[in-house]
Parts: structure tokens; sequence; C-alpha cells
């Protein structure tokens, strides 16, 4: 079922903007009466077209299952959108893109990481889209139970219980990094050594098994 973002569901009836017109029209070929998901930060419903309108026909929320933060050190734009990419797809609540010390940062399109937040939302059937927070000093993470990926650490088996996993930039932390983190449990995700965003999609997997 093609299934749509916006931002706050607040009626039966919504109008849609001139980018989803678009899409359901001339991109997915819709018509009207066609039946659609729509969903914000909090709920999902069916909903069907009646173009330039759509009408909630029915409530599709579930209770949600406990989401992981993530917070991540600048890495190149493309690997960075991949990261991100997942990391949504991987359920995560909230992203944090992190000020690291073997970090260059450079610009950050935060138009077109939002628009690949809602791309993977609409397209992985999860409820909500991420907030993501840019420039985040490690001092200035908000006081919950981190992990830290550290390729040092022995304990590649460890499914690990916390609220988030603090991934490095590619060039991994430093020494100051990580005795500042020496407060969080740190595990090694694997035997090699990996790049931030396979870092992104191999922690959080260990996250989703650990919930269960």
């Amino acid at each position: 079922m093609i299934r749509i973002y916006i931002e706050s569901i607040y009626s039966s009836t919504l109008t849609l903007d001139d980018k989803q017109l678009h899409y359901l029209k001339n991109v997915m070929r819709c018509n009207d009466e066609d039946i659609i998901e729509i969903f914000d930060n909090k709920n999902a419903f069916k909903a069907k077209i009646l173009f330039p309108n759509i009408e909630i026909i029915e409530n599709l929320s579930t209770v949600m299952r406990k989401r992981p933060k993530l917070g991540i050190g600048y890495i190149r734009k493309n690997k960075l959108e991949v990261a991100i990419e997942k990391a949504v797809e991987l359920d995560v609540d909230e992203i944090y893109l992190l000020i690291t010390d073997r970090v260059n940062r450079k610009y950050i399109d935060s138009r077109r990481l939002n628009k690949i937040a809602i791309e993977a939302a609409e397209q992985c059937g999860r409820i909500g889209v991420p907030k993501i927070h840019e420039n985040i000093k490690l001092i200035d993470l908000p006081d919950i139970e981190w992990v830290v990926a550290d390729s040092s650490q022995n304990n590649k088996k460890d499914f690990w219980n916390g609220d988030g996993m603090l991934i490095g930039p590619e060039g991994g932390w430093s020494d100051n990094e990580l005795n500042a983190l020496n407060k969080y449990k740190k595990i090694s995700l694997h035997h090699n050594i990996l790049r931030a965003e396979t870092a992104v999609c191999a922690g959080l997997s260990l996250f989703s098994n650990s919930s269960e």
C-alpha cells in the first residue's frame, strides 16, 4: 500500500499539498477512491483519496515498541545519507550528528537529510520520522544509557540493552573521547573494523535482537 507522511494529522479530512498531489496523481497514478496509508509521528491511518483531499477511514495505529537513539560522528555526505536511511529503517527514535575530534565538518543539507528520512519511513512501514539534531557535542547528548561502538573491545557477541548507540566518525574516537565515554558500556560490533554506515546497521540490528 502507498504510504504518505503528513507532519500533523489533525482532522478526518485533509487537503494534500502540491508535492503529495503530484506524487499520487502523476507518479503513482492514483485515482479517486483509491486507498492509501497516511502517518504522522504518532499514528497511522488508512485513507481514501478524493482529490485534492483524503478522508481517513480506519485507524491503523498500534503500540510502538521501544526505539533507540543514535549518535554518529559526521562522515562523508553520501555515506551519511546511507546511514540516515538505514537508521530510519531500523527504527531509531532520534539521530544526533556529533562534533568529534577527528572530523572535518562540511556543509550539511538539512532539508535533504530530512527528505531522505521521510522517504525511508514511508517505504519501511514505520510510524513517525526521527528528528535529526545537528552539530551536537558529546557533552550535550541526552542523559540516557548510551552504548559506545568501540572496535578495541572484545565483547563482540554481547547484545546490548541500552537506550541508544554512539558511533564514531571515519577516523574513530580519539583517546580523549573514549575517556569521556568511559561511563557508558562499550562493545565491538564485529571482528573487522566497520565503516560508520555499516556500524549503524550492525549496532541497531543488535538492539532489535536484544529487545525482542
